[in-house]
């Protein structure tokens, strides 16, 4: 009986023994499934990791292909432009021109030649005159450019010579631009008349006939020195920036 007993005991503990045996090797086996699991979950990330640094790397290489693929379209348009200014270029474009916008051009780089430094500035306005607005429907006929052309030289000339007596002009514009320097100047005019008459035809001649010619020079000198500051353009100046100059 007790013999019995002591083997029931010994199967179950036997048997608990098993149990936690079989518990531990489950236990065990969790865990290395755990740990695969965290070294895939490592190597995957590690794999997105590189993914985002290739991307990255793509991305940097489109960005510089876009910047070169700039840069190429800069230099094309440089270059194209380079040739369009080359002597051959500009002399087959010449030829290319019918007769009418050959003398166009010619007009236009006589006007800007004879212009001098201001008709290099104003070269691009003309050629935009003559050009016209296509874009608004604003365009020129052959004759109409060749009109305009012709006009630019007249001004190229205007331009040249104002220009060329611009400093000529100069004393006669001081002298205009006060009037007590213009009554000076006519009063010395009349005196060197009177002078004149006195010292040739005597005192008789100046007072019964002089004083008249005297007094006409003197009307008409002033007359003509306002239409010339009307025509030269000159105000005036007041009275104390009178004082001041003399």
């Amino acid at each position: 009986m007790e013999t019995s007993k002591a083997a029931y005991y010994a199967e179950q503990v036997l048997k608990k023994v098993e149990a936690r045996a079989l518990a531990a090797r489950d236990i065990s086996r969790r865990d290395h499934q755990m740990t695969e699991q965290a070294a895939t979950l490592q190597e995957k990330e590690r794999t997105i990791q590189r993914q985002r640094e290739s991307l990255t790397r793509f991305g940097a290489a489109v960005d510089d292909l876009r910047h070169q693929h700039e840069r190429f379209l800069e230099l094309n348009s440089a270059a194209h432009a380079l040739r369009s200014e080359l002597p051959h270029r500009r002399v087959l474009a010449w030829v290319r021109q019918s007769s009418s916008e050959r003398l166009t051009s010619l007009l236009m780089s006589c006007a800007v030649m004879v212009a001098g430094t201001r008709g290099a500035r104003l070269r691009d306005t003309w050629t935009v005159d003559i050009a016209g607005v296509p874009e608004e429907g604003i365009t020129l006929t052959r004759w109409q450019q060749m009109r305009h052309a012709a006009g630019f030289m007249v001004a190229a000339v205007r331009i040249r010579g104002t220009a060329l007596t611009g400093p000529l002009w100069r004393p006669l514009d001081w002298l205009l631009s006060a009037e007590s320097r213009s009554t000076t100047m006519i009063a010395a005019v009349v005196g060197m008349q009177v002078i004149y008459i006195q010292r040739h035809d005597g005192l008789y001649k100046l007072l019964t006939e002089g004083w008249g010619w005297c007094a006409g020079c003197a009307v008409a000198l002033h007359f003509f020195f306002r239409w010339l500051r009307k025509v030269r353009g000159i105000e005036l100046a007041v009275s104390g920036q009178d004082t001041s100059e003399g």
